[in-house]
């Protein structure tokens, strides 16, 4: 019985050791080329209103959508309203904009941590890259940090949907 307590003890000292030492911060990111010159593809992302290139129109495409303040760049926002679960309701920012070559939002999502959207555009021979990245603060506590473990399947497929759209949109416009 006494060994049996140890083991047990140790197991779950061992797990919150695991949980204690586990980031909070997870980073998504995606990459895409996209036939088109940067500044086509700068605007379809910096033009808050363009955004139904987004995934979540695909889940919900009656989700409800306001958009507040200028209808580009910096302090352009986007607020979503939607009763699918994988939509949820949130705002989005734009709080940084370089033309371009690169924006930074920060999204809101109910009662979450902000979370930091960072997009690069480097152009070569007509041809944009763009980078995607999502930084993620899951907080201290522990239901974060695991929650947290399986950010990058529950986010990867926003980004990988939003850049194809983002594609698609750009090419046939160019």
């Amino acid at each position: 019985m006494k060994k049996t307590v140890i083991i047990f003890v140790s197991i779950v000292v061992l797990i919150a050791l695991f949980l204690f030492l586990l980031t909070s911060n997870y980073k998504v990111e995606r990459s895409i080329e996209i036939n088109a010159k940067a500044s086509v593809v700068f605007n379809k992302v910096n033009i808050i209103s363009d955004w139904k290139w987004q995934a979540w129109y695909s889940i919900d495409p009656d989700m409800e959508v306001e958009i507040t303040g200028p209808t580009e760049g910096v302090n352009a926002k986007r607020c979503w309203s939607s009763d699918n679960i994988d939509v949820g309701s949130g705002c989005l920012t734009i709080i940084q904009s370089e033309p371009y070559s690169s924006i930074k939002t920060q999204i809101d999502i109910d009662s979450q941590n902000p979370t930091y959207g960072t997009w690069v555009f480097v152009e070569k021979d007509g041809v944009t890259s763009v980078d995607w990245k999502l930084e993620i603060d899951m907080g201290s506590n522990f239901i974060g940090k695991v929650v947290g473990l399986f950010m990058e399947k529950r986010i990867a497929y926003v980004l990988e949907g939003g850049l194809e759209n983002l594609k698609k949109q750009c090419e046939s416009n160019s």
